[in-house]
């Protein structure tokens, strides 16, 4: 934005008008939002953004092309997520794709060897996706993020700023990507428009739907961004599919499959949407008191199904065939002892304490713990870390 002052001659300026503004060289398409006549005119204008005026996508319909377009492989996303909706399986990864022209439609095929490929999913709508301008360094899940800035670069599209409330219930959530196929899920509730297809992101949320494990510091520049929304298209594959690598092809759906417009991609499906998310909220002993030298160590357990995200319930659910936990008592990166237990809580024994470490943990000393929720179907949960104050 900006404010400066006009001569009163200028008197045909008025409040949503557009304008090209120069300075320093660089011309820049700007709207008038107020004018204050006085001695001057004073004129204060914002950033224009051409997309913002665009009509909303119709209904699909065939192309009718009066020519030949040659169409370009297609950038595409495969994200492997915890559980967005219910009325998309938990082990369905969700694809992006954008490409300029659009073909209409982008066929998904699938091939465990590189032949014999199999239709598996259209995409009807662009993805809204870019990538990281600078580096987004770590900052604690959970809670408002002022520090940061999230600065991304889009291919197009356009995002809007949104209240606490609605970003508390889900808007303006994008997936940052990490090492090893993983995705920092973060949600903002400033966006500001700074240059053609740059937008600066503030007041985050950070490691939303479980993902705090995949939240780098820091995540580099050009690290790939997409925006969850209704565009998004679930890969409709078997749980039996799950761990098993796969060869995709990914272009426009008039084309056959050999064909150079076509975007190869190799991914390999996790199931991230079936594994527990990490407990929280691992009490300290000198929080709670204790009997002798014992130590009860007590958590809580988080749900990864989306009917968990209410404020009615007195619990959330389960979401698992059985109540399993994985606790383990770390010495650096070594395992002195593991515990196996179906209830929220375990007890370090003095004796335990003693053989672990030579004598009963004294108050003021410190242990690391790791602490997983099981899953029958996948295993190991994404993991607590943490250092607990004896």
């Amino acid at each position: 934005s900006a404010r400066f002052a006009l001569p009163l001659s200028r008197l045909a300026l008025d409040p949503g008008d557009a304008i090209r503004l120069q300075h320093g060289g660089v011309e820049t398409r700007m709207r008038v939002v107020s004018v204050g006549d006085g001695d001057s005119r004073a004129v204060e204008v914002v950033r224009e953004d051409l997309a913002a005026y665009d009509q909303p996508a119709g209904p699909p319909r065939p192309a009718a092309l009066l020519a030949a377009v040659a169409f370009s492989q297609p950038a595409v996303a495969a994200l492997d997520l915890p559980q967005l909706l219910p009325t998309v399986p938990a082990h369905q990864p969700l694809l992006a794709a954008h490409t300029v022209p659009w073909p209409g439609a982008l066929a998904v095929y699938s091939s465990a060897e590189g032949s014999g490929w199999v239709r598996r999913a259209t995409i009807r709508s662009p993805a809204t996706m870019g990538s990281l301008v600078d580096p987004l360094y770590a900052a604690p899940p959970h809670r408002w993020d002022y520090g940061n800035v999230l600065t991304v670069e889009l291919l197009a599209g356009q995002l809007a700023s949104a209240s606490e409330a609605a970003v508390l219930a889900g808007a303006n959530a994008l997936a940052i990507a990490g090492a090893g196929g993983t995705w920092d899920v973060v949600q903002f509730c400033n966006a500001e428009l700074v240059s053609e297809r740059r937008w600066r992101l503030t007041k985050l949320l950070r490691g939303q739907k479980g993902t705090e494990h995949a939240i780098r510091n820091p995540a580099p520049a050009r690290a790939s961004v997409v925006l969850l929304n209704t565009a998004l298209t679930p890969l409709p594959l078997e749980v039996e599919e799950v761990g098993a690598p796969l060869q995709l092809r990914v272009g426009p759906a008039q084309k056959p499959v050999s064909d150079s417009a076509f975007r190869p991609l190799a991914f390999t499906p996790r199931g991230v949407g079936l594994r527990p998310w990490a407990p929280d909220h691992l009490s300290e002993p000198w929080r709670i008191g204790r009997a002798g030298s014992d130590l009860t160590l007590r958590w809580i357990r988080r749900s990864r199904i989306p009917s968990a995200d209410s404020w009615d319930s007195v619990e959330v659910p389960l979401g698992e065939d059985a109540e399993a936990y994985r606790l383990e008592i770390m010495d650096g990166a070594a395992v002195v002892r593991t515990f196996e237990t179906s209830a929220p809580a375990v007890t370090y024994t003095a004796a335990q304490q003693s053989a672990d470490w030579g004598a009963p943990l004294s108050r003021g000393s410190s242990i690391e713990v790791r602490l997983r929720q099981i899953s029958q179907a996948v295993g190991d949960g994404f993991p607590l870390i943490t250092t607990i104050q004896i």
